[in-house]
């Protein structure tokens, strides 16, 4: 079959299966772990109780007018004489 694909005369499909490095192991397991997340979210997801939110009991916070001395109006600055070296 690998020879219908260009792999000339080897049998296998992919390559050679000689021993696989750590590399591809951990790609391996990080791609089904990925898989597997993906499952599970679709699942919860697509799962959930329709018309139920988490800030339902929570009251809305309550926003106070700010007044003159809140402005954000920085106080002018006085200049400063340098120290005298001698």
């Amino acid at each position: 079959m690998g020879a219908a694909f260009g792999g000339g005369s080897s049998q296998t499909l992919f390559g050679s299966s000689g021993a696989s490095t750590m590399l591809s192991k951990a790609t391996t397991v990080a791609a089904v772990v990925f898989m597997l997340t993906c499952l599970v979210l679709a699942y919860a997801s697509s799962h959930q109780k329709t018309g139920t939110s988490i800030m339902k009991n929570s009251p809305a916070p309550i926003e106070q007018p700010a007044t003159a001395k809140d402005t954000g109006s920085t106080p002018k600055a006085e200049p400063v004489q340098p120290a005298k070296t001698d």
